[in-house]
């Protein structure tokens, strides 16, 4: 699932202590602004559902607005099209918040069926499993890897960034993952990058697992910071004769150099 922005608008609203009439000026002006990218950029044939979103009230006045404007014969897209229309409370008017959004339970019964919403439960419930269960999940290349050698995803959450990686080993790896995962029954959800669930996916490496039973992977741990003890001790002999090695040179340069000295000795 695509986040797409169809268009961004900005505009300084007046406090209302400034002047009720500053800003209900204001108001108007932004209203009568996004009804323009609405009805430019917005095919309702195609749409499931239209939800605004804002802190405060602002939604409820810009919903009021619209069925009002909707009454009239440039737009009756808009009567049309009204109980697609869902006012949902956020934090912010910013991309960010689409996340909270479509978790709202009156967003989700409107879009049960749909990608975006699958993402997001499937998501929220790895994040539930992690606090709750932490050895019913995976994430991170290795773990996630180690799970599935051991046929133990059920669930498989990837960002299609991974399989736009320049090395091409690796694209080919996340495709047998892929195929594998559907093979013994899992479930795949594959999340864009430019979706808000797929940004978040992407802060915890961009591939995740909800696993069929508890599996502790400490060991992946303990054997890595073994390799890298014995990596650090053989670093340190390979310094040792390497020293040795000098010290022996210096040596026999230092032989050498008596040697010479006692032959010219004996010449004279």
């Amino acid at each position: 699932m695509t986040t797409l922005t169809k268009a961004r608008i900005e505009k300084n609203i007046p406090k209302k202590f400034s002047g009720i009439f500053h800003y209900e000026k204001a108001i108007k002006q932004f209203f009568e602004t996004i009804l323009q990218a609405i009805i430019n950029s917005i095919d309702f044939n195609v749409v499931k559902a239209f939800v605004i979103a804002s802190p405060g009230f602002i939604n409820i006045d810009f919903h009021k607005y619209l069925m009002e404007k909707g009454e009239k014969p440039d737009f009756t897209v808009i009567k049309n099209n009204k109980s697609k229309f869902i006012l949902v409370k956020s934090s912010s008017g910013y991309k960010g918040a689409l996340n909270e959004v479509l978790q709202d339970p009156a967003v989700l019964a409107k879009l049960k069926d749909t990608k975006a919403v699958k993402e997001i439960e499937i998501l929220d419930k790895f994040y539930k499993m992690l606090t709750v269960d932490a050895d019913r999940v995976a994430y991170g290349h290795k773990y996630v890897m180690e799970a599935r050698d051991n046929d133990a995803i059920s669930d498989l959450l990837i960002c299609d960034t991974l399989f736009r990686t320049r090395n091409f080993g690796m694209r080919k790896e996340y495709v047998k993952l892929v195929d594998s995962v559907k093979a013994r029954g899992g479930d795949v959800y594959i999340f864009s990058r430019s979706h808000v669930s797929g940004e978040k996916l992407n802060e915890i490496s961009g591939i995740a697992a909800i696993l069929r039973f508890p599996f502790n992977m400490d060991y992946l741990d303990e054997k890595e910071d073994t390799m890298e003890k014995q990596r650090e001790e053989e670093e340190a002999k390979e310094d040792v004769e390497e020293d040795d090695d000098k010290l022996s040179d210096v040596a026999s340069f230092v032989h050498d150099d008596d040697f010479d000295k006692e032959f010219f000795d004996t010449l004279d």
